[in-house]
């Protein structure tokens, strides 16, 4: 597993666990925990308020705690939140939001082997090509 500055090994493992919920495996695409995005947290949490990150370690310390089927499940209810209006929607819209946003990032950021580059556009089959216009 991946060293942090921020993160403890079980707030990183919550945060692997979480990704691949988020991203299993599929077709030609990785799970999450394949590509070896974690390694790439810091460099994606250092411009974030200290504030912020204490408030993340706190929720994958505690999220870090539940079974993965539990997980699991409070990340459907997250997703599903974003259609309701029940006095617990904003919360889980707000987790779901900051948990994806992480998540995603890291992902479809590419920088996923020892040289940098992952299997994740390979999977898309995503080639950037410039060319000059003159």
């Amino acid at each position: 597993m991946a060293n942090s500055v921020y993160f403890n090994p079980r707030q990183l493992g919550a945060l692997k666990r979480i990704g691949d919920v988020l991203l299993p495996a599929g077709g030609d695409f990785p799970a999450f925990s394949h590509t070896g995005a974690l390694a790439h947290i810091d460099e994606m949490m250092a411009p974030a308020h200290p504030d912020d990150i204490r408030d993340l370690k706190t929720v994958l310390l505690l999220l870090s705690l539940m079974p993965t089927p539990v997980l699991a499940f409070l990340l459907r209810r997250c997703m599903a939140a974003h259609g309701q209006n029940h006095w617990l929607a904003v919360p889980l819209r707000q987790l779901d939001i900051g948990l994806r946003g992480i998540v995603y990032s890291l992902y479809y950021a590419n920088q996923c082997g020892e040289d940098g580059q992952g299997t994740v556009f390979a999977a898309m089959d995503y080639q950037l090509h410039c060319t000059a216009d003159y």
